[in-house]
């Protein structure tokens, strides 16, 4: 991990990702809690989608990217390329949340459908970046996701004086 790098995507995304609240446990003093679902788009997803999307050149902002995300990521990426002007496709399964689904067209994403597993979406992005020279952009597994994601833990840093331990739930899907 480049601290140096994560500073830079905290500076790409401070008009873009609000610095939200530590609120501290009703049940235990010595627990908080980070409310990132209190982002625009109701998750941490917006750091990691707009800290790639930001760094995109013009020949690939032009040619529009292409990303698969379940919900969240979707929403992310929808609302990030909205805000810089690019065209973006997002692979969703058939059985995608349907509320999902509408936020992400609500932020500008072109929703695309795929059957309902895991390497149909992979499959449905990969054939569209071929047919359409789209860049692909990944919901963690990438540098620049992972720099805009790791904002958070700069973030409680701030906020908290002392820090022993640090749980961060993750997807079983990764």
């Amino acid at each position: 991990m480049n601290l140096h790098e994560v500073h830079e995507a905290w500076k790409r995304l401070e008009t873009v990702a609000c610095v939200t609240p530590l609120l501290q446990s009703k049940f235990n003093p010595h627990i908080y809690l980070k409310t990132e679902n209190l982002q625009i788009t109701g998750s941490f997803k917006i750091r990691a989608a707009y800290n790639q999307i930001i760094q995109l050149g013009q020949k690939e902002r032009d040619q529009g990217i292409v990303t698969s995300s379940s919900g969240n990521f979707a929403q992310a990426v929808a609302y990030a390329s909205r805000l810089q002007g690019i065209s973006a496709k997002i692979v969703m399964m058939k059985n995608s949340n349907p509320l999902k689904i509408e936020a992400t067209r609500k932020w500008g994403g072109e929703v695309v459908f795929c059957e309902n597993h895991f390497d149909a979406r992979t499959q449905t992005v990969e054939q569209i970046q071929k047919e359409e020279g789209r860049s692909t952009v990944y919901p963690y597994d990438h540098q620049a996701a992972v720099y805009g994601n790791a904002t958070i833990g700069l973030e409680i840093l701030e906020q908290l004086d002392t820090l022993e331990n640090l749980v961060v739930p993750i997807s079983p899907y990764v």
